[in-house]
């Protein structure tokens, strides 16, 4: 027994001996490839701070014209929709959708001059929304030039074949048009919302109704109906539909969020909060919610399932967030000012970098396409301008400038329309118009990445 005890030990020593010499031999020695797979497939959650990232001044660099992808662009202005009258302008109805603008007599008779001079002709049909999908550009054409509301169509046109097809022709006094048309996951889809009971304290009754349009025919087929609180259709990302409830109890509103399904054609309640909005955001094909909260000293911290940052930024002056596994893009507004004095903050997760860029003269309103941004400036009686930002190179692509400007974000492709026709009511009624543009140009083109 003791004899195969020292003979055990003896073994035990030179294995130890021999491992101890082929470690002296290759200091350097890669893990099998089995085991490096195993050490990092589990992520750390990394916990930063304001101070973490390193602060990088950099200056936008601003370039005419169109971001480096293909841009391609059809001009509205030989497109032929006919024309259409509305039921709205029949003499026996249409005061009943003339609105006085004044209190001054002289005013209202011109403008019942107008008005009836509106009424007496049809009117050509002009494009005031537009949405692309599986190669086409859905385009909705509105032939109602005095209250906008009553003689609409929707047309498809096809790129590759240029064909267009009308696959839906409204007009009604009694029905509602669609208010939301949008390209989620290969399916055109439409919304609308019909008032059935109205209330001033915040409890009107709609039917709120999400149709699936054939792209080939027009045909609709309701995919939901719920008669209720208001539903606020919206799109998150690619192929994600959600839906918004506002319901008052009391002094309390409470906001629900709801995905629509398609495979069960129902609602699915995914998250709810009181007395505030929380936008939706899409952090790797997932809904997130409370990403940016609020911190004891009025500061935010951007929470995601990868990381948290506290940041030293004002909850208040927060105006715009992008948020992705490895950056975060955050448009501070310092002085909470319309146009002038904002910053743009990229942080950089795998530099450690914070690129700090004054963000004065790109604009107010702005929107996410992947890790890029597009900034919009809406100023009334002034030109208004679209830039095409890539934070992450530090260049903003002044793509047009305008008195009228539409833009829609339809999955990975940018759809805009230079001097759209308006949507609502010219107060300056006495102007000659004309009833096409042929400035009218509608451009689009593909992100890649």
């Amino acid at each position: 027994m003791r004899k195969f005890l020292s003979l055990f030990m003896l073994l035990l020593v030179i294995t130890a001996f021999s491992a101890c010499e082929d470690k002296k031999q290759d200091d350097t020695e890669i893990l099998p490839e089995e085991t490096v797979q195993e050490e990092t497939s589990e992520p750390v959650f990394r916990e930063l701070s304001f101070e973490d990232f390193k602060d990088v001044n950099m200056n936008i660099r601003a370039e005419n014209g169109m971001p480096p992808f293909d841009v391609h662009s059809i001009n509205l202005a030989d497109f032929d929709f006919g024309e259409k009258m509305s039921p709205c302008k029949a003499e026996n109805v249409r005061d009943e959708f003339m609105n006085d603008y004044s209190m001054d007599a002289e005013y209202n008779r011109k403008y019942k001059e107008y008005c009836d001079k509106i009424c007496s002709d049809s009117a050509k049909g002009l494009v005031s929304n537009a949405v692309m999908g599986d190669g086409k550009i859905f385009l909705e054409v509105n032939y109602d030039n005095y209250c906008y509301n009553h003689c609409k169509s929707l047309f498809s046109y096809d790129i590759q074949t240029e064909k267009l097809v009308e696959l839906i022709e409204f007009s009604s006094l009694e029905d509602e048009w669609f208010d939301f048309i949008s390209w989620i996951d290969g399916k055109l889809v439409a919304g609308k919302h019909i008032l059935k009971e109205y209330s001033e304290n915040g409890n009107s009754i709609y039917e709120n109704i999400l149709y699936q349009i054939d792209t080939s025919n027009g045909d609709c087929k309701e995919l939901f109906s719920e008669t209720g609180k208001y539903h606020n259709m919206s799109v998150v990302g690619n192929h994600i539909l959600t839906f918004s409830i506002n319901s008052k109890d009391d002094d309390n509103t409470v906001i629900s969020y709801y995905e629509y399904n398609f495979d069960t054609g129902k609602l699915e309640n995914i998250y709810s909060c009181e007395n505030d909005y929380l936008y939706p955001i899409l952090y790797n094909d997932e809904i997130l919610f409370d990403v940016v909260t609020e911190n004891d000293d009025s500061t935010v911290s951007v929470n995601t399932p990868d990381y948290i940052i506290k940041t030293d930024h004002n909850t208040n002056t927060l105006e715009y967030k992008n948020i992705s596994p490895d950056m975060v893009s955050l448009v501070v507004n310092n002085k909470l000012s319309y146009v002038d004095d904002r910053t743009l903050y990229v942080y950089n997760l795998n530099t450690m970098e914070r690129y700090i860029c004054d963000f004065d003269g790109y604009g107010s309103e702005f929107s996410n396409i992947g890790k890029n941004m597009i900034s919009y400036s809406h100023i009334m009686n002034s030109k208004n301008f679209l830039y095409f930002i890539m934070p992450r190179i530090g260049t903003a692509f002044k793509m047009y400038e305008s008195t009228s400007i539409y833009y829609r974000i339809c999955g990975d492709n940018v759809i805009f329309i230079q001097n759209i026709a308006p949507m609502y009511f010219d107060f300056n009624i006495f102007r000659e118009t004309s009833e096409s543009n042929p400035d009218t140009v509608l451009y689009w083109f593909e992100m890649k990445n």
